[in-house]
Order: structure tokens, then C-alpha cells, then sequence
């Protein structure tokens, strides 16, 4: 049994103001360590612990691997690694991404619910699509608590709202109100854990274990594999052969910028060869070879129409989703102010 209760903390877009007022809402003697994942843009400097140091009185660091957790510490993931528990330590993890992102929010409460069970507090706060509704679910499977970010409360409301759908959630409050549930629950005496709990996907560096998850016929994105259907409580996922993993809205998500991305490919190519057509219509014009010059012609002209179909599907927006983004640009601008 652990010592003391941990708090994971995710979120994206808009969650740094959030987790200030957590932050500034707390004591110096907070009676468990907080681990955070919040999603970074590729390849940024993050100034998350400046942040926070100067937002309350805990200090607040990025974590590094090995590091033996300490009640009234903020550990963060670092830009471009997962966090993850082991031993009552903690682990940095350079494994696929999940969800896009990497750290991931999942990785990080699926962590902590193996490790810590009942000990374990997940907390959701703003950011867009769903990471960490299938780690809060797996928190509250194992016998810990949720949180949720009232979603009217949250500057992007798509992660505390799926968080609430997935059932995680114990709680739903606002981010000035979290802290003093947190500090009622740390005071509470961690309970034995639940005698059957679901065994939960690999953390951070796992594969689908394809022998017993079942193919979706859905292929991965970033590696171009097959996807499995991977069984969890709650919220249901995807994981390919060698680890990247999906919830279904992300998976929608990147599926969306694949098919755009084809469809310019498309486009262009329909293009060229319609340009092409239309200078070996000319060629055959001039040589006198009448029936060739038609045919190239209207070889030209219906690719020209298919062209603009292709166009007017891009350019009108038929392939966006208002409900789907990945949400970094604005990360990025709230970890500047």
C-alpha cells in the first residue's frame, strides 16, 4: 500500500490557467505529490514550472526518471516524454505517442491507477478532444477518485466534458474550487483496493498484444499498421502493433488530416494531368490527327471537373469538423502569457 495519495492533473488548450488557480489554491503542507501531463506543442520550451512556482507555494519541476515522489511536489512530464509510476517513483518514458501527443494524458492516469489504486486522485482540466477519459475511467476502476473541470468553467471544454460522458468523473467543479476538494480527499485514509479490477492497456511503451485484441480494420495513422480494438473500462481505444494509440474522436481526428492531405495529393495529380492532356491535344491539333486532339480534349476537360470537385470540397470546408482539433496553437500562446 502506498503512503500517500498522488494527483494527476491533464489537460491542453487553456489548462495552464486552470492549473494556476489548482496550483495557487493550494498549501505549502499539501499532503500528496501532483504529477501533471499537459500537451506541448512539438519541439517548444516549456515555462510550465516557472509558471506554477510563482502562481502558489509549491515547488514545481519537471520530472525527471527515478525520481522517489514527495508529498507537496509538482512533478511535470517534460516536453516530448510520457510520465509514468513505478516502485513510488517516477518513470520518463520516450515511448510511442498516444492521442498525438506525447506526454499523453492516458499514459500518465493509467499509470497511476495500476500503481496507486485507491490512492490515486485524476484530475481533468481544460483541452480539447478526449486524452484522458480512459485514464480517469481506469482511475475510478481501480478504486480511485475523479475530478472534472466544470466544463462551462473551461476555456476549451471537450476534455472535462468527455471525461464526464466516459464516467470517471466523481466531482465536476471549477478550477478555483478543486483545490479544496483535493485537499479533503488527501486527508481521507487510503482504502484497500477493489479485490477484481479490469487489467488495464500497457503504459507509455506497450503494443497491442494482437493475439488477444481483436483487429478493427482501422489502420494507424502514424505508422501506417493495423489498429486493434482495445478493451478498457469505459472508454474504448485503439493500438497498433508497435504502441501508438488513438481514442475513437482522435482517431477521427487524424483520419481527417489524412484524407485532406490525399485529397490535395488528388488534386494535384488530377491537375497535371489535365494540363498534360490538354498540350498532347495541342500537339495532335497541330500534326492534323483530328480524332487523338478531341480525345485528349475531353480527356482535359473531364479532369478539369473532377478537379473542381475535388476543390470545392477543400476550399468549402466539407471535410472539417468544428468539434475536432488538436488544440496545441492556443497551448502554446497560454504557456506565454
Amino acid at each position: 500500500m502506498p503512503g500517500s495519495h498522488v494527483v494527476v492533473v491533464g489537460g491542453s488548450a487553456g489548462a495552464v490557467d486552470a492549473l494556476a488557480k489548482m496550483v495557487g489554491g493550494l498549501p505549502s503542507d499539501f499532503a500528496a505529490a501532483i504529477c501533471v501531463a499537459i500537451h506541448y506543442p512539438p519541439n517548444t520550451k516549456s515555462t510550465l514550472p516557472e509558471i506554477l512556482r510563482r502562481a502558489g507555494s509549491l515547488p514545481a519541476f519537471h520530472a525527471g526518471n527515478r525520481e522517489r515522489l514527495t508529498p507537496g511536489r509538482i512533478y511535470i512530464a517534460p516536453p516530448g516524454s510520457h510520465l509514468a509510476f513505478s516502485d513510488g517513483e517516477t518513470r520518463i518514458i520516450d515511448g510511442p505517442r498516444e492521442n498525438w501527443h506525447r506526454p499523453s494524458v492516458d499514459v500518465l492516469f493509467r499509470s497511476a491507477a495500476e500503481v496507486y489504486n485507491t490512492a490515486a486522485i485524476g484530475v481533468i482540466i481544460s483541452g480539447m478532444l478526449d486524452d484522458g477519459s480512459a485514464g480517469l475511467a481506469a482511475i475510478k476502476a481501480h478504486g480511485g477518485t475523479g475530478i472534472a473541470q466544470d466544463p462551462v468553467d473551461a476555456a476549451f471544454p471537450d476534455m472535462p466534458r468527455n471525461a464526464i460522458s466516459s464516467g470517471g468523473a466523481d466531482y465536476v467543479l471549477r478550477a478555483e474550487d478543486i483545490p479544496r476538494e483535493l485537499q479533503r480527499l488527501v486527508e481521507r485514509p487510503i482504502a484497500e483496493p477493489p479485490a477484481d479490477f479490469p487489467m488495464l492497456d500497457k503504459t507509455g511503451t506497450g503494443a497491442s498484444d494482437y493475439e488477444r485484441d481483436q483487429a478493427s480494420n482501422f489502420t494507424c495513422p502514424e505508422c501506417g499498421g493495423s489498429l486493434f480494438d482495445i478493451e478498457q473500462p469505459a472508454v474504448p481505444h485503439y493500438r497498433c502493433r508497435v504502441g501508438h494509440a488513438y481514442s475513437p474522436h482522435v482517431l477521427l481526428a487524424s483520419q481527417s488530416d489524412h484524407l485532406e492531405a490525399a485529397l490535395w495529393t488528388a488534386l494535384r495529380s488530377v491537375e497535371e494531368q489535365a494540363e498534360l492532356s490538354r498540350r498532347l491535344a495541342m500537339r495532335s491539333r497541330a500534326s492534323k490527327l483530328d480524332r487523338a486532339s478531341e480525345r485528349m480534349e475531353r480527356r482535359a476537360q473531364r479532369l478539369r471537373e473532377c478537379g473542381e470537385t475535388i476543390r470545392r470540397a477543400l476550399h468549402e470546408g466539407a471535410l472539417k469538423d468544428e468539434d475536432v482539433d488538436k488544440g496545441e496553437p492556443e497551448q502554446e500562446k497560454a504557456e506565454e502569457v
